[in-house]
């Protein structure tokens, strides 16, 4: 009966955290470190195992005796202060799931992990294509096995993403007049920019195609536009009627000298046949 009694405290007492693994993405040969959940002073044993068959290293703090599996001889760094094991120089073949077993007499801790190891992700090739309409470029961005293109106009371009089953994506999209390509992947990313002002016929006179910025006190631009518009027809009719009014000015003027010339002729004849009669 104390037997029993003595067991199902025992079991009571056995405290497990196992919970969901927490994913991990390492780049080929980074390190990765595997922590236990809890302080090292409460437990008393330390086991590391992966895809749960693989011993990867065992710890009994009382003996201070560490045994490591050859596969990972040399490959890990052990801490007695904290009891963290860091596995290093990671490989693709290390992917999987690695969990932590903390014990003692009294309660168990368990921490699991998730790892998964890629390769280092390429710079991506960005390439421009420019059309005969000068206010349209095709950009294309490859990187991997993957491309993703589209068509600019007036300086305005949708965003586009593409995305393989292993996780590698690729990006392509416009920010402040930059044409930015991202290539990436959980672990690691690698970015490739063009500044639009290097498309050397690209929207070359943008104010043409741009909307108007509103005015100083901050009306909308449609109105500064039309403003200046209403102006500028005003000044050229202004401009009109002046032209017109010098020119009539001008009809009449040689109307008038032309008379006083005519009347001025015919005196001059009269006077001359009155000299000659006397």
């Amino acid at each position: 009966m104390e037997m029993k009694l003595q067991l199902i405290f025992t079991l009571s007492t056995l405290i497990s955290i196992t919970g969901s693994s927490d994913p991990v993405f390492r780049v080929v040969g980074d390190s990765f470190r595997l922590e236990i959940n809890g302080s090292a002073s409460e437990f008393d044993d330390f086991f590391w195992v992966f895809n749960s068959t693989v011993n990867v290293q065992k710890y009994y703090k009382i003996l201070k005796h560490n045994t490591q599996t050859p596969r990972y001889k040399d490959r890990v760094e052990f801490n007695e202060e904290t009891c963290s094991l860091t596995l290093k120089n990671v490989q693709k073949d290390d992917s999987g799931l690695y969990e932590v077993k903390a014990s003692s007499t009294e309660k168990t801790a368990v921490a699991k992990y998730r790892l998964s190891v890629f390769d280092p992700v390429e710079a991506p090739v960005l390439s421009l294509t420019e059309s005969t309409d000068t206010c349209n470029i095709t950009l294309t961005c490859r990187g991997h096995d993957l491309s993703v293109s589209l068509r600019c106009s007036y300086r305005t371009c949708e965003e586009k993403e593409v995305t393989s089953p292993g996780g590698v994506a690729l990006s392509l999209y416009v920010r402040d007049s930059v044409i930015i390509c991202n290539h990436s992947n959980p672990a690691s990313w690698k970015q490739k920019s063009v500044e639009m002002k290097a498309c050397r016929h690209f929207c070359a006179d943008t104010d043409a195609v741009s909307p108007p910025a509103g005015n100083s006190a901050g009306e909308p631009a449609g109105n500064s536009t039309g403003e200046s518009a209403g102006e500028s027809a005003g000044e050229s009719a202004g401009v009109s009627v002046c032209l017109l009014t010098a020119g009539i000015y001008s009809v009449i003027l040689i109307i008038l000298l032309s008379a006083v010339i005519t009347v001025h002729i015919r005196e001059r004849r009269n006077k001359s046949s009155k000299l000659s009669n006397d």
